[in-house]
């Protein structure tokens, strides 16, 4: 199950990254940061004290506590249900009003998103904290009503 700010499976936020030593280092970022890989298909942020800040996943098997925010679903089954928020910079979606989870189609191109009617390829659970964090800009307003606005 993903659960919005606290777990992606069995992984949560705020664990140790020593609670799973399966999990393989993929590289340093900034900040202190250490990107992992688990299980081929979650990546994990850990912070300067590696403990887990950040999860994404691809699995398909992994379904969300929003009944049409999981991988495979479609552009348009999402914005038929949400109002969404979008960060252009990152590509990334979340739904208004929520905290600690976004979203990718696979691109930064928002037209190309609402005219392909794409799918979710990406899902990412992160520290309700990093919602106020300089680095997630979700300032763009998409809904059913404005769509025509950015193609």
């Amino acid at each position: 199950m993903i659960i919005p700010g606290k777990s992606v499976g069995k992984i949560k936020i705020g664990d140790n990254i020593d609670m799973f030593p399966g999990a393989v280092k993929e590289s340093v970022l900034s900040l202190n940061q250490t990107l992992f890989k688990y299980n081929n298909d979650i990546k994990i942020r850990t912070n300067a004290d590696d403990d887990i800040n950040w999860i994404s996943t691809k699995n398909i098997d992994l379904k969300s506590s929003y009944e049409f925010i999981n991988i495979g679903n479609s552009f348009k089954e999402i914005i038929n249900e949400y109002d969404l928020l979008y960060d252009d910079f990152e590509g990334l979606f979340k739904i208004e009003n929520t905290k600690g989870m976004c979203f990718s189609f696979g691109t930064e191109n928002l037209s190309e998103v609402i005219k392909s009617n794409l799918k979710i390829q990406l899902i990412l659970v992160y520290s309700v904290k990093m919602d106020n964090d300089e680095h997630l800009w979700f300032d763009t307003k998409v809904n059913k009503n404005n769509l025509k606005d950015f193609i």
